[in-house]
């Protein structure tokens, strides 16, 4: 759940290449402007729905979205050794 993208950014903006979700398309937009030079891809999704893509993932960021069904579908899209932060 991106947002607006500052998370999202911030990474990008260190060397990461960036899927960045979130189901408003007004976030998705506004992020997809801030950042519009930068590696990320912007997804608008339901993370209701499970996650849009299977990953791997060095990292995986989910902020102010309260899913404990969606954690272990987070966990096995991260690749050996990634992080995993989730925060309510």
């Amino acid at each position: 759940a991106c947002g607006r993208g500052a998370v999202a950014l911030w990474l990008a903006r260190r060397g990461l290449v960036v899927d960045a979700v979130d189901v408003s398309p007004v976030g998705v937009a506004a992020g997809a402007r801030r950042g519009a030079d930068l590696p990320v891809r912007w997804i608008r999704h339901d993370l209701d729905a499970g996650l849009p893509e299977p990953g791997p993932y060095d990292v995986v960021v989910v902020q102010r979205f309260r899913s404990p069904a969606l954690y272990p579908a987070l966990a096995a899209a991260l690749a050996p050794g990634g992080l995993l932060v989730v925060t309510v």
